[in-house]
């Protein structure tokens, strides 16, 4: 004999659903974070030569661009559904903090850079973007499993 879903089955079912991209997905490679670093360090020295060397600036965004792309293009498959819609509510403060992250690094960026020049600009981001990222990573896996609890 089939039952008929409650309301407040059938209400569940569609979060499970709509948070399905946000919380089902296969591990971050490890490589993930430190790679992510060095390329955002990459793109610290690549625009702070814009100014003295403008052909070598736009050779190294477009590589480091196309870098982004492939990265991508392997990531959207390698994940299948990529999340579009609002994330659940646990995941606000992680991407809140990761957002300040974003801008203290910023700050620190262009502090590093008006006293020690841009290499060690570039360092501090590399090693700075990293550290966020590999966090972020955490903090994301965490988000995902408090909705799945929630959603249980």
């Amino acid at each position: 004999m089939e039952s008929t879903p409650s309301p407040d089955e059938l209400m569940r079912a569609t979060d499970r659903a709509a948070a399905a991209p946000w919380t089902d997905y296969p591990p971050t490679p490890l490589w993930y974070p430190p790679v992510t670093g060095v390329w955002a360090g990459l793109l610290v020295a690549v625009i702070g030569q814009r100014g003295a060397h403008p052909a070598v600036a736009l050779a190294g965004l477009l590589v480091l661009v196309a870098l982004e792309y492939a990265f991508l293009v392997w990531y959207r498959r390698y994940r299948g559904a990529m999340p579009a819609s609002v994330p659940p509510a646990e995941f606000r403060a992680p991407m809140a903090r990761l957002l300040l992250g974003v801008a203290v690094i910023a700050g620190l960026a262009w502090l590093t850079d008006q006293l020690v020049g841009l290499g060690g600009a570039a360092v501090v981001v590399a090693v700075l973007v990293t550290v966020l990222i590999a966090w972020y990573e955490t903090a994301y896996a965490a988000a995902a499993a408090a909705t799945r609890e929630r959603l249980s």
